[in-house]
């Protein structure tokens, strides 16, 4: 679904318009037109609309052949959306129970575009420090709204004497979220809440999740979620090539996070917010369950799992 609606909007933009007048529009597309006019200049649009001659699509051999994959994909679209909402038949009826429609909204490549292009962040993959097999499902959001670049790109910019992006000196705060949260969850209230104050407040936003969470292959402990932490933070430093100062926010879980990378690089962690998160595992379960067995039953369950977050806040303190 995702691809069929980007593959729309390629085809939007290569339409080509005549206008017959010399204004700010009269390089514009099809997409840049209609689907933006909101983020162009009112000026431009009087001027536009009070002229006698409104645009038109310029017609060629490319155009007739891009129409034609325009009517295919709206009929490829119609057969999603028709295929996603079809009952199936269970036996004896017929059901419209979800396990059994394919999923064509919410899907992670959705929710990951969304994020793209409301708050014009870029995915990157990070390589995880302890499995070189192992890449880490991250995003970035610049806080200027400008295009990030990685060290590479910035490198063949800077060689090109263009200025630098003013999103590398910013502040920018790494977020560790909460047990079943994914960074892509972001898009909606309350989850966009912190995204949105970080980056109205002038600072960048790194989102990422954890092993078995969204797309980063592998099993989360308490362990690895503090190594893959680590690996963030590197990104962050050495492949974005950040200059501002960098903070750490993590709750519930991610507290877990955000403590370890605060007391292990205090030279680098200029903040850390600990929202609502916890000391040990451990003793959390002595808080919520009553019987002697309960320490036993978390033991077991979790194979004696460590998180020490309450020795990592001190040390930072």
């Amino acid at each position: 679904m995702t691809e069929i609606m980007r593959e729309f909007k390629n085809i939007l933009k290569s339409f080509k318009l005549a206008i017959k007048f010399a204004g700010p529009l009269k390089d514009l597309d099809f997409w840049q037109l209609y689907a933006q006019e909101e983020a162009l200049e009112i000026n431009a649009f009087t001027a536009l609309y009070d002229s006698k001659s409104l645009p038109y699509i310029i017609k060629d051999a490319t155009t007739e052949a891009q129409v034609d994959k325009l009517l295919d994909l709206s009929t490829e679209f119609k057969a999603v959306v028709s295929e996603a909402v079809r009952p199936y038949r269970c036996l004896c009826c017929k059901t419209s129970f979800m396990l059994f429609q394919k999923e064509i909204f919410g899907t992670l490549d959705q929710l990951r575009f969304m994020l793209e292009k409301n708050f014009d962040g870029r995915h990157f993959w990070v390589k995880s420090k302890t499995d070189k097999d192992l890449s880490i499902d991250a995003m970035f959001f610049p806080c200027t709204s400008e295009k990030v670049l990685s060290a590479e790109e910035l490198k063949e910019s800077r060689d090109a004497m263009k200025a630098d992006p003013e999103y590398l000196t910013k502040p920018t705060i790494i977020m560790c979220n909460p047990n079943a949260l994914f960074y892509h969850h972001m898009v909606n209230s309350p989850n966009s809440y912190w995204l949105n104050l970080f980056l109205k407040k002038g600072i960048n936003v790194m989102g990422w999740n954890y092993r078995g969470y969204g797309e980063t292959p592998g099993t989360c402990t308490p362990y690895n979620i503090k190594s893959d932490g680590e690996s963030v933070l590197n990104f962050v430093v050495n492949e974005l090539c950040l200059q501002g100062k960098v903070g750490v926010y993590g709750r519930s879980l991610g507290g877990v996070v955000a403590s370890h990378q605060t007391a292990t690089y205090p030279d680098r962690i200029s903040m850390i917010i600990a929202d609502r998160t916890f000391g040990n595992l451990r003793d959390v379960s002595s808080r919520k369950f009553r019987g002697a067995g309960t320490g036993i039953l978390i033991d077991f369950l979790t194979f004696q799992w460590e998180t020490h977050n309450d020795l990592n806040y001190i040390k930072v303190s």
